[in-house]
């Protein structure tokens, strides 16, 4: 089975993730699509994996760049996007090149192989309909936002046009409570969904 995570930062799509893996068992392969993007900053402003992979470290900021660390990573995702798009003509307009390069080739080999793969991250259009192409399952994560709760990034593209991307959704999964109040709708999702990869 392929599994596509949508939703806004601090949705739950990596609790999801890793719930969906424990449920699909062992052998089921994660994929980020923002992997190649956390690889970039890594390399060039040598930001930590584990702050990048965390909701607070995200939050963190660079002191050199006066940036926290995801502005950092959604301005250098807008960068190689908008510089260096011509160099990839097949490219779709919607879908970031760092995405289509770094990701679709390894993903169609796990569609090949028939693995219970899990994709976190999907943020465009594009994202969620090669995940439909795939015979894949896309669901929406949604958690409502506390009162005064807030974070770097909100109105970056990446942020804004989730909505949009609900009605591509098999399902919406309403995160509001508990990770056990989230693991037993995955698992009615699971048995509801339960086909081979096409």
């Amino acid at each position: 089975m392929l599994f596509g995570l949508v939703g806004k930062s601090r949705s739950g799509k990596t609790t999801a993730s890793l719930l969906l893996q424990d449920i699909l068992g062992h052998d089921t392969e994660a994929q980020e699509l923002s992997a190649p993007l956390k690889n970039i900053c890594n390399i060039m402003f040598g930001i930590p994996m584990d702050l990048m992979n965390s909701q607070d470290g995200k939050e963190m900021t660079d002191h050199e760049q006066k940036m926290t660390v995801r502005e950092i990573m959604q301005t250098m995702g807008d960068m190689f996007d908008n510089h260096f798009r011509t160099y990839f003509p097949n490219t779709s307009p919607n879908d970031p090149i760092w995405v289509r390069q770094g990701n679709m080739l390894q993903l169609n080999e796990l569609k090949e192989q028939k693995r219970n793969t899990v994709i976190s991250g999907i943020r465009t259009k594009d994202q969620v309909e090669w995940v439909l192409r795939a015979g894949g399952v896309v669901l929406y994560v949604e958690r409502d936002v506390p009162p005064g709760e807030t974070h770097s990034g909100l109105h970056h593209s990446t942020e804004t046009g989730m909505d949009a991307l609900k009605p591509l959704c098999h399902e919406v999964l309403e995160n509001n409570g508990t990770t056990d109040d989230l693991l037993s709708k995955l698992i009615a999702v699971v048995k509801k969904y339960s086909t081979p990869l096409n």
